[in-house]
């Protein structure tokens, strides 16, 4: 069974479902979202060309509704959602004490 994180703050654009499901690509070739593509037979690491992964979209998670299925990395319309969690961790930080 595949390991996933379960991600209250965020819920699916496509149907509005809460909470959404993440883990970090499976993709064996994936690195930080991209992949390294070579023009011929011969594969020698760092001189290829990169691409992003077709699984995460580039991001290097993958993202999806549990219910509907909608694949959500890469999302754009996720990123209001993402922009709204920051602004609460940055208010959260800035109204601790300190020291």
């Amino acid at each position: 069974m595949d390991d996933y994180e379960v991600e209250y703050d965020l819920s699916c654009p496509d149907c509005g479902h809460s909470p959404l499901h993440s883990r970090d690509c499976i993709n064996l070739f994936c690195e930080d979202g991209y992949i390294e593509e070579f023009l011929d037979d011969v594969e020698i690491p760092g001189t290829g060309y990169e691409v992003k992964c077709q699984e995460c979209k580039g991001t290097g998670v993958e993202r999806w509704c549990p219910k509907c299925g909608a694949n959500l990395s890469g999302d754009k319309r996720m990123d209001e959602q993402f922009r709204e969690i920051e602004k609460l961790d940055e208010g959260y930080y800035k109204s601790e004490p300190q020291i």
